[in-house]
């Protein structure tokens, strides 16, 4: 069993019913922790390798939007969860790097991201 942690980005907001729907199919478990409204802070948290400039585009990308959060369980989470948003970003996101959803990339990622965000989730 795997964990991931999944939340929309503002570009996703549109598509999360039919996303969730895509993991439901997959038999995977969802739970909806809440909403996240992110700032610099919690961005600065949650993406600690990230350059002063690209904090800077991400708070203005992030900011001011509730953003819902949901955990995500099951056999190969991670790799189905990858599959899902290639999947998506190729039909919905702007190229390659279209910002729909976010997800763990690995087990370790997990629990540094979810200690991140807790505290601030509503």
């Amino acid at each position: 069993m795997e964990t991931t942690l999944l939340f929309f980005k503002p570009d996703g907001l549109c598509l999360e019913s039919d996303i969730l729907r895509l993991i439901r199919r997959r038999n995977l478990f969802i739970e909806r922790l809440g909403t996240i409204r992110f700032n610099e802070e919690i961005i600065r948290r949650f993406y600690p390798a990230l350059d002063d400039q690209i904090i800077k585009l991400s708070v203005q990308y992030l900011a001011g939007y509730d953003l819902p959060v949901y955990v995500v369980t099951g056999k190969n989470t991670i790799r189905i969860i990858k599959d899902i948003k290639k999947h998506v970003r190729e039909k919905h996101g702007k190229g390659r790097t279209g910002a729909i959803i976010h997800s763990t990339n690995h087990a370790e990622e997990y629990c540094n991201e979810i200690a991140a965000l807790r505290p601030h989730i509503i």
